[in-house]
């Protein structure tokens, strides 16, 4: 596989949602600038690592599910976050969590975690 990004910018604040699932890719673009993103289903690719998204403080719905993923990028200022998906991956461990306040489930089984995952009380976890 090719990175289909290239030269594919996101600049500005206007993209909400980006669905890109199945498309064997092996990179993301550079998300940073993505004020606005709401919404991001990368599954079902052949991803090892994900973009910093410590700036898409809107983003209320990750999907990274069924990739080759080791680590999940820092999602702390992530406080919008409501559902994350990222099962089916390579991770030993999940970042600590407890400061996503919006998050109401997690589904992170089929990984190697070696601790349960450190979240809120009130989440609903699948591990």
């Amino acid at each position: 596989p090719t990175n289909k990004w290239q030269k594919c910018t996101f600049e500005g604040t206007t993209l909400i949602e980006l669905k890109c699932s199945y498309n064997q890719l092996t990179t993301l673009p550079y998300l940073r600038s993505c004020v606005s993103l709401k919404k991001l289903d990368c599954s079902a690719n052949q991803l090892t690592e994900l973009p910093d998204l410590r700036l898409c403080v809107s983003l209320e719905y990750l999907d990274c599910s069924y990739n080759q993923l080791t680590e999940l990028p820092d999602l702390f200022q992530c406080v919008s976050l409501e559902k994350l998906y990222c099962f089916y991956n390579q991770f030993i461990e999940l970042p600590d969590l407890r400061l996503c306040v919006s998050l109401k489930e997690l589904y992170c089984s089929d990984n190697q975690l070696i601790e349960e995952p450190k979240v809120l009380p009130g989440v609903k976890v699948s591990s």
